[in-house]
C-alpha cells in the first residue's frame, strides 16, 4: 500500500519536531553570557550605590565634630570622616568646607564628593559620582 504524499510529510515532520536534542544547551550558551554581564552588572551597580551612601552616612557623622568643638579645622573633619569609612579610602573623598554667619549664627557648609566606577564585564566601565551638602550649626565658645 502506497502512503500519500501528505502523510509522509506530516510524518516527517513529527520525527523532525521531536527531535531536540541538545537545543537547550546551545540556547543556553548563547544567553549565558548575557546573563552574566547582567548580573555582575546590577552587583557592581548596587555595591558602587552602596559606597556613596557609606561615604554619605561617614560625612553626616563626621561633621558633627563642629558641633561639639568650636575650634575644629578641616583636617579634623577629614580624620572625623576617615573614622567612619569601612570600605572607602579616604584619600578618594573630596571635602571643602566654608564658615557662613546668618545673623548671629555660625554654621560650617560642607561639600563632599566621591567618584567610583562599575567594572561590568566585557563592557567599558560606568563612572558614578556622589556629590552633597550639608550645613552644621557651629559651636559657641
Amino acid at each position: 500500500m502506497k502512503r500519500s504524499w501528505g502523510k509522509r510529510l506530516r510524518d516527517q515532520a513529527r520525527r523532525l519536531r521531536g527531535a531536540r536534542s541538545g537545543a537547550a544547551a546551545v540556547e543556553f550558551a548563547l544567553v549565558l553570557p548575557l546573563l552574566v554581564i547582567f548580573i555582575f552588572g546590577v552587583w557592581y551597580i548596587g555595591w558602587a550605590i552602596n559606597l556613596g551612601g557609606e561615604v554619605r552616612n561617614a560625612v553626616e557623622m563626621g561633621s558633627r565634630i563642629y558641633i561639639t568643638n568650636p575650634t575644629a579645622t578641616s583636617d579634623d573633619l577629614k580624620t572625623a570622616v576617615a573614622s567612619h569609612l569601612i570600605d572607602v579610602p579616604i584619600a578618594s573623598v573630596t571635602l571643602s568646607t566654608a564658615s557662613q554667619t546668618t545673623g548671629g549664627a555660625t554654621s560650617q557648609h560642607i561639600i563632599w564628593s566621591y567618584s567610583t566606577t562599575a567594572p561590568i564585564p566585557f563592557l567599558s566601565a560606568i563612572p558614578i559620582s556622589f556629590t552633597g551638602t550639608y550645613d552644621v550649626p557651629a559651636a559657641t565658645n
